[in-house]
């Protein structure tokens, strides 16, 4: 039994029981019948006739006392005569003298088994129970009993109806809702326009608590015949009922689920929405005309990702207060539910109610807080390398666009190209240009295959992929911040819904954006490949993975080794040049790289993909450079010196997180 149950049925005590009780059932005599009772007395003792006229006037006329004195005189002039004593018991009942009253009923049921002396029978003792001050519950059961009897008899349409209407109410005080509704289904089959039927229905619905059937049912009570008064009580306990406290936060509750509900099929929209995105991007890839290099008939898409990617990134700071919401409501449904059963477990409410107190916390901090952007990598002037920089300008001169402005050098294997600037500049081409040149990967390097793949990065700038994309890094930025936290902080744990939502949201984000990246890189490989050839982007994306594999798995070996043998560690770029990139375990690894098919949760293409994508392109080679990356710059050994310490300190962390 629910909170709410408890609460109404102390409403149905408290105003319906007693109230109900005293609903006036409004009878008119049955001259006919009277007539016959008249004859009858006439032939038994004709000069009781005027004394039984005088006390039925008097009886109602509600003065019982005059009544008891007139049918006194009926029952000891005529003491076999069953109305007499039936009449002298009601109206001595009617005064309060409800024994007294029972006997002489009961006279006149020993003299005549009829419906009407079983009526008022059962009228006496219900008179009697709604009189007593504890309700007479020793005689409930007796008073029901003696109803169901009555109306076995009663072929009597309305008063069939009125002890129909008792039973219902008798059985209501006895705690007996379900025999109470069967009994309005009675009076509904027999009367279906009585009201009486709709006055239980109306208490049955407050029982369950539909309170706007419940109304309905007492207006239809009020339009057959019912007075306002006789409902005045149901209409009470509505009141009570709507105003009380556990209805309100019922109705809270009922909006704050229509509120989650809406806000999770929102994010459910999205998570559809990018998922036929991802799909029809892969497809592409299959699909699409390699020679279209400028992606026209991909506009559509592209505009797709564009509007989905700034709504799911908006949609997440939208949800902050949303997920608070949640979070809030999941501890008030979990003490709730701790007060229904009845069983507080103090240590797992603790625990709850902390992990909440901590992800909101977290949350609001996280999001609100100042974040520095540090930038990869450190500048490298371009006076430093003046050929490293004339080749960047001719790939952009090659590809029709702005060249970039700067270029830093990182420890790692790292291409990429980003903008530094305002939304404005961005938006506007405005903003600087910068490439990122992972110092790992220039060893053996030909300066013909990395034109290409400097082209393959400024196809990005080409086609704008790089204009936009800051709310989608905010975005990443804080979740993965927001469940750095929670895990170092230990309530990274399976009760807290925050962790779980944000494990959701990042894991839908990072498909919608992994799907556009994917289309990003297949057109900057078509720009790539037009400029240059595919033989030199195939060469140096080749290059690029091998670099990639050589220091994910020659370094972390030297590393345990430096360890393990107590040694200072080397310089990291030797233990590279000395490793052989031909041994089994690497062309393995190379080959299962090239060769894997491509799934939504990639970022690029597989290269096997791209290979096959590209060399359906119709390209004009461009002349071939000599030469390697290397001899772009002046002093070699002193960039590798530089880099060293921030290589191997990546590598150590990067077996840490293994």
């Amino acid at each position: 039994m629910n909170l709410l149950t408890v609460f109404y049925r102390t409403i149905i005590l408290s105003l319906v029981l007693i109230c109900s009780l005293s609903v006036a059932f409004p009878q008119e005599r049955d001259m006919k019948k009277e007539e016959e009772l008249v004859n009858r007395l006439s032939g038994i003792a004709p000069d009781a006739v005027e004394d039984f006229k005088a006390g039925t006037a008097a009886i109602d006329a509600e003065k019982y006392n005059e009544a008891i004195e007139f049918f006194k005189k009926v029952t000891n002039a005529a003491p076999d005569f069953d109305a007499g004593h039936r009449r002298l018991g009601s109206a001595l009942a009617q005064s309060g003298a409800f024994e007294e009253g029972l006997v002489e009923i009961r006279k006149a049921l020993g003299l005549a088994d009829s419906a009407a002396n079983r009526e008022s029978y059962a009228y006496a003792l219900w008179m009697r129970q709604v009189n007593s001050d504890d309700g007479y519950p020793s005689g409930r059961a007796d008073t029901l009993r003696a109803i169901k009897d009555a109306i076995e008899l009663e072929d009597d349409p309305k008063s069939r109806e009125r002890l129909l209407f008792m039973a219902g109410l008798q059985e209501l005080e006895n705690g007996s809702l379900k025999e109470m509704l069967s009994t309005a289904t009675i009076i509904e089959s027999e009367f279906p326009k009585s009201p009486y039927s709709h006055y239980f229905k109306a208490i049955d619905n407050l029982e369950k608590s539909k309170i706007s059937s419940a109304k309905e049912e007492i207006n239809e009570a009020v339009k057959l015949g019912m007075s306002e008064e006789d409902v005045a009580h149901l209409r009470a306990a509505v009141s009570e009922y709507e105003n009380s406290w556990p209805v309100f936060l019922m109705k809270i509750a009922g909006w704050l689920i229509i509120i989650l509900f809406v806000w999770a099929a929102g994010i459910l929209g999205i998570y559809l929405y990018g998922n036929n995105l991802s799909s029809k991007t892969l497809r592409l890839l299959k699909d699409s005309d390699p020679n279209d290099i400028h992606g026209e008939s991909q506009a559509g898409i592209r505009s797709s990702y564009r509007f989905l990617i700034k709504l799911a990134s908006m949609y997440y700071y939208i949800s902050q207060p949303f997920l608070i919401l949640l979070i809030v409501s999941s501890v008030a449904l979990f003490l709730y539910i701790s007060v229904v059963v009845g069983r507080f477990f103090i240590y797992a409410i603790i625990a709850f109610t902390l992990a909440a107190a901590y992800t909101i916390w977290t949350l609001i901090t996280t999001h609100l807080s100042a974040k520095v952007v540090e930038e990869s990598g450190r500048p490298l002037a371009r006076e430093s390398a003046p050929r490293l920089y004339d080749l960047t300008d001719q790939v952009a001169e090659a590809l029709n666009t702005r060249g970039i402005d700067e270029i830093r050098l990182t420890s790692g294997t790292d291409i990429a190209v980003y903008e530094r600037g305002t939304r404005r500049e961005k938006a506007n081409d405005r903003a600087q240009r910068i490439m990122l040149l992972g110092v790992a990967v220039f060893e053996g390097f030909e300066l013909n295959a990395f034109r290409s793949i400097l082209a393959h990065e400024y196809g990005h700038f080409s086609n704008r992929d790089t204009a936009g994309g800051d709310i989608a890094y905010r975005v990443q930025r804080d979740i993965l911040a927001f469940a750095e936290e929670l895990g170092m902080n230990g309530y990274a744990t399976w009760y807290n819904i925050g962790f779980h939502f944000i494990k959701m949201y990042y894991s839908i984000f990072t498909k919608i954006t992994l799907g556009a990246t994917r289309l990003q890189e297949v057109l900057a490989d078509r720009a790539a490949i037009a400029a240059f050839g595919f033989e030199p982007f195939r060469t140096g994306l080749d290059h690029v993975i091998r670099r990639e594999l050589l220091v994910g798995t020659v370094l972390p070996a030297e590393v345990e080794s430096a360890q393990s043998e107590n040694r200072n560690f080397r310089n990291v770029y030797d233990v590279l040049d000395e490793a052989n990139p031909e041994t089994d375990e690497l062309t393995l690894l190379f080959d299962t790289a090239i060769n894997r098919e491509t799934t939504e949760q990639d970022s690029h293409p597989s290269p096997i993909d791209r290979y096959k994508h590209g060399s359906k392109i119709n390209a004009v080679p461009a002349e071939p450079l000599e030469g390697y990356v290397w001899d772009c710059f002046d002093d070699k050994t002193a960039i590798r010196e530089e880099y060293n310490p921030e290589l191997l300190k990546e590598i150590r962390r990067a077996m840490v997180y293994a």
